[in-house]
């Protein structure tokens, strides 16, 4: 992935298989716990209080043209469904998870981004107030003279 106007280059390394203590068994989880959905899933499923986090650990490298250099994160999505319901949809009976499943999972988030000023601007705009400030100051002083 290559951002335009930049020469960052971004490579993604192949997913490596999640793993958790509870194996692929997501019917059993309490909150808090994870599983995984197949063996040797890349897609770790864990409770949270009747939903579910999907999460993914991604890695790779990351380039400027210059230097490379090693990345890592997590990609994560929350859905209105308990694990075993995901797993059960996305891999139906089948233990192996080979594509059997008959469901599809759909869920919808939206957000609100606040825009959060820089220190910088509040410098700028002291600043600016200030010099008005004084600027009124020298008008009354040479108009009264």
């Amino acid at each position: 992935m290559t951002f335009a106007g930049t020469t960052l280059d971004f490579v993604l390394s192949p997913f490596a298989p999640a793993s958790s203590p509870f194996g692929t068994d997501c019917a059993t989880l309490t909150n808090g716990e994870s599983c995984v959905l197949s063996a040797g899933s890349p897609l770790l499923l864990t409770d949270i209080g009747g939903q579910t986090l999907i999460s993914v650990a991604v890695s790779g490298t990351v380039t400027d043209g210059i230097a490379t250099a090693a990345w890592h994160g997590t990609f994560t999505s929350q859905v209105t469904s308990s694990p075993e319901d995901v797993q059960t949809a996305l891999c139906g009976s089948s233990p192996t998870c080979s594509g059997a499943g008959t469901g599809s999972i759909i869920s919808t988030y939206s957000g609100q981004i606040g825009i959060v000023p820089e220190p910088a601007l509040f410098g700028l705009t002291g600043g600016a107030l200030g010099a008005l400030a004084l600027a009124g100051i020298w008008l009354r002083r040479t108009r009264r003279a």
